[in-house]
């Protein structure tokens, strides 16, 4: 009997929990998550800036949202952080919308969405899944006032680097792997608005190699230093759309024309969209390599504000056209190409020189014509085995004062189907320095059958 009376007690207590745990998780239940509007902008421990209005354009329960709460923060308004770190389930940042978190660490924003702008005053990303955000069709992502390592993460639609401070401020990118890659769906800006200073640098450890691929477009600021980290490794920088310097590109830490040591970047364009490189300040590039398009359909313009805003360092290929234009424009000087070979200019590529000064004499052994040499302005001088022409090459010479040592066609098989054209412009064929096959060919041969020549002035 004694037994059973403990029995039903124990039964009973057991009963009582059992109801209020269901009490306790229905309760739970049926606290849902609240959706929050920017009412105002302001700082978001203010309760009157949000509204459960969805359009926003009503004061409704203003509260200050929870972890279990979404945010929506509309156009034209911007919400601070400068109190806690805070935590939702979801954000989305409207268009011309602003999340600034300021220096405050340790945020958790859920699912993040929209096309708006986070701001950051730390080296510390907020938690939270970005994939819709840092999509083509997402927001940006900007780093202010800020100094140190910024965080390894390797996607970013639109990315923004700032100080609009008086401090000179480094920010740098990490090679914790080799290779270390990082995208950008969208443009990379650099910006330096105040009496301060901002350089960024590719890379904090040896040997680890960057990749960094740009969608769109790059733009640096005047006072800001874009740059290789002094460690032995030769980075890569790749940009679809227009580069365009208002401040230094130090892509060498190296004498120019020396093989890099202690850290260095090869400037690459690549891309269906003709493009331009603008050197409107100090730009030293290790390589400059161009990848446009399927053919020579596809431009690099390279423009300069002055001579000497643009020098090329590697100690072998300065320049490597792979498929697409290079056109060489006024107040660009270059001096050499490669480390002393034979310069090839592809089947898919063209050179052009329109207002440049290209005086390669002692470089470049020679340059073969397998895609097209022309120039319409400037200055070109080549000695050694002068232009080769290919078996399908175009020399186009339309202006310009042009020296060379010799034209001859390439020693290859196959029909020799090449094109001398001239219109325009001076061309000296001065055979004055030795070159490889001179032995074989005089200052100026094009006696194949099937090659086509025109000259109507300046020869």
């Amino acid at each position: 009997m004694i037994n059973n009376f403990k029995t039903n007690i124990m039964k009973e207590h057991l009963k009582k929990i059992l109801l209020l745990l269901a009490f306790l998780g229905l309760s739970g239940s049926n606290a849902q998550a609240t959706n929050y509007y920017t009412f105002i902008s302001g700082d978001w421990s203010t309760p009157g800036i949000w509204t459960t209005d969805p359009t926003g354009l009503t004061s409704v329960a203003p509260a200050v949202p929870g972890a279990s709460d979404a945010v929506f923060v509309i156009n034209n308004k911007v919400v601070t952080n400068t109190v806690i770190a805070r935590t939702v389930t979801a954000t989305f940042i409207q268009s011309n919308a602003t999340l600034d978190l300021g220096i405050i660490t340790g945020n958790n924003l859920g699912t993040v969405s929209g096309s708006g702008l986070i701001k950051l005053s730390s080296t510390s990303f907020p938690l939270g899944t970005f994939t819709s955000f840092v999509s083509a069709t997402g927001g940006t992502i900007e780093y202010y006032n800020v100094a140190g390592v910024l965080p390894s993460i390797s996607t970013y639609n639109n990315l923004k680097i700032s100080n609009s401070t008086g401090a000179a401020n480094t920010c740098i990118f990490p090679n914790v792997t080799n290779p270390t890659n990082y995208e950008l769906n969208g443009d990379l800006t650099l910006s330096n608005t105040g009496a301060g200073s901002l350089i960024v640098s590719l890379g904090n450890a040896n040997t680890n190699v960057i990749n960094l691929i740009v969608n769109k477009g790059v733009t640096l600021s005047a006072g800001v230093t874009f740059n290789a980290g002094n460690f032995n490794a030769i980075h890569q920088v790749e940009v679809l759309r227009n580069f365009t310097n208002n401040g230094t590109v130090q892509f060498s830490n190296s004498a120019q024309f020396t093989a890099s040591s202690n850290g260095a970047v090869n400037l690459k364009f690549s891309g269906l969209n003709n493009a331009v490189l603008s050197c409107n300040s100090t730009t030293n590039l290790y390589t400059l390599i161009v990848n446009k398009g399927i053919d020579a359909g596809t431009t690099l313009q390279v423009t300069s504000a002055s001579l000497g805003n643009l020098e090329l360092y590697s100690n072998g290929d300065a320049i490597q056209l792979i498929t697409g234009t290079l056109r060489l424009n006024s107040n660009t000087s270059i001096t050499r190409v490669n480390g002393g070979a034979i310069f090839q200019i592809p089947s898919t590529s063209r050179l052009w020189i329109d207002g440049a000064s290209v005086l390669i004499n002692g470089s470049a052994n020679g340059i073969q014509v397998d895609g097209e040499f022309k120039v319409t302005a400037g200055d070109f001088s080549i000695g050694n085995e002068g232009l080769i022409v290919g078996l399908n090459g175009l020399i186009s010479i339309d202006g310009g004062i042009n020296t060379v040592e010799k034209i001859r066609p390439v020693v290859a098989v196959g029909a020799q189907e090449g094109t001398f054209a001239m219109t325009s412009g001076v061309l000296n064929v001065d055979g004055t320095t030795a070159g490889l096959e001179m032995v074989i060919f005089h200052v100026f041969v094009y006696h194949m059958l099937d090659r086509d020549f025109l000259c109507r002035e300046g020869f």
